[in-house]
């Protein structure tokens, strides 16, 4: 876990999120609509066969996503 201190949205790949722990992760897909904001805190699990799935801390809503940094 760890607080969004930046959000870009590039078209045509998603959310590209920057953490405070200096992290930076990607959204992978269209994700449909999921969002988050900076200040909140990202939640970042692992999922199956080496994939791991974003949210935002108190909502349901997972994203599939990828570490660029």
């Amino acid at each position: 876990m760890s607080r969004v201190i930046k959000v870009q949205n590039v078209r045509g790949r998603g959310l590209i999120v920057h953490l405070e722990n200096g992290q930076v992760w990607q959204q992978k897909g269209s994700g449909g609509g999921w969002r988050i904001r900076k200040g909140e805190v990202a939640v970042i699990s692992r999922g199956s066969i080496g994939s791991y799935l974003m949210k935002a801390e108190g909502r349901n809503r997972r994203v599939s996503a990828e570490r660029l940094k």
